[in-house]
């Protein structure tokens, strides 16, 4: 364990405004105040959260769910002796959120302790950035994707260069079916940090949303190349060879996806699988655990969204479209992908499929006309 000194507190401030000073980064006035004041004076309690951090930037590489939970475990051990430390509610935010969408298990639970963190740390300061990011992501994994994008909106005006706001930010503008507004936000962010591998998975996901497969292919090429053992990054790169056609290499990368993430209770290489599979009518080969999985225990959008093309190419409709209707309701309407995604090309002229994306193109119009000024 890492144990700093008291005088560390003062010192980070310091470093923190000459690396800003030396880089020439134009920083906002209120970013310029969050770096001089300090997050807080409890030592211990600082120790924790750069602890956590830490574990954040392990878990961007590595996906792996024992660093969400040592990370909370210091974070909930940090605001137990600083109850006014913001800092550490907004990251304890974060990792719930990050928890609740890519682990199934409890996550409607993870997004509760998750809302009242970033609650926290928003009573204590109405102004933080971090904290406005965190309410914002927990609203929109909870499908109230509008509140969080006004928040997270409110949140990159105050703080333009914060790699949080600008993640948070492209995944909810998936969410909303931004596609292109959720791309450049990638951009952004991995400009601002090109180290971390998930958003360049993600930044793949919105190039493919938006009709670029070709792209999101070659940016995922160059993922694994440099990174030929992250399971998550080769289950979205077999994911994309399958959409665009390339079903032998897929196949030979998904499985290498399934082998490397047997341990992890991460789903996405088992999904991305069976997209496969079931477009072969290979369900034996598909992982009985999707099948056990019920709507209305799901808290995802796109894990939804995902098990209901699966049954759509499996050929039962009525499984296919409850999984689609509770992606709308987790407030999942990426409605322009949903109409380039082949895996649910049999269920186009169903009436009931036609009603659910109905209600879907009418709540992503809402969100263009609301938050894409360029439309």
């Amino acid at each position: 364990m890492i144990c700093i000194a008291p005088d560390i507190l003062t010192f980070e401030d310091q470093i923190a405004a000459k690396v800003v000073e030396g880089l020439k980064v134009e920083i906002s006035p209120t970013e310029q105040k969050s770096i001089q004041q300090a997050a807080t004076n409890n030592v211990d309690a600082y120790n924790d959260y750069l602890q956590a951090r830490f574990y954040l930037n392990e878990y961007l590489v590595y996906s792996r769910l024992d660093s969400i939970e040592k990370a909370r475990r210091l974070l909930a051990h940090a605001v137990s002796l600083d109850k006014n430390f913001a800092d550490a509610y907004a990251l304890q935010a974060q990792f719930c959120v990050f928890q609740a969408a890519n682990f199934a298990e409890g996550a409607a639970e993870n997004l509760r302790v998750g809302e009242t963190a970033a609650q926290n740390a928003v009573r204590l300061n109405p102004q933080y950035a971090e904290g406005l990011v965190a309410l914002g992501g927990v609203y929109a994994e909870q499908g109230k994707v509008g509140e969080g994008l006004r928040y997270l909106r409110k949140a990159v005006a105050i703080a333009p260069n914060s790699e949080t706001v600008w993640e948070n930010l492209g995944y909810s503008y998936l969410y909303a079916g931004l596609n292109e507004l959720s791309e450049k936000a990638y951009v952004r962010l991995i400009e601002l940090n090109s180290l971390t591998l998930q958003p360049h998975w993600m930044h793949a996901r919105a190039l493919l949303y938006s009709g670029r497969g070709s792209e999101a292919e070659q940016e995922m090429r160059q993922l694994v190349a440099k990174n030929p053992d992250q399971f998550k990054a080769l289950a979205y790169f077999g994911g994309i060879l399958n959409f665009q056609g390339k079903l032998d290499e897929a196949d030979s990368v998904l499985e290498r996806s399934v082998l490397l993430g047997r341990s992890s209770s991460d789903d996405v290489p088992r999904l991305m699988s069976a997209f496969l599979y079931a477009s072969r009518q290979q369900r034996e080969k598909i992982d009985p655990k999707l099948f056990q999985y019920r709507p209305e225990e799901v808290s995802d959008g796109d894990q939804a969204y995902w098990l209901g093309g699966v049954y759509a190419l499996l050929g039962d409709k009525q499984r296919a479209l409850e999984w689609l209707s509770r992606t709308a309701a987790l407030g999942d309407v990426n409605y322009p992908w949903f109409e380039l995604d082949k895996n649910y090309d049999s269920l186009r002229s169903d009436p009931e499929y036609q009603t659910i994306m109905g209600g879907i193109h009418q709540q992503w119009q809402a969100y263009k006309t609301e938050f894409d000024s360029s439309r």
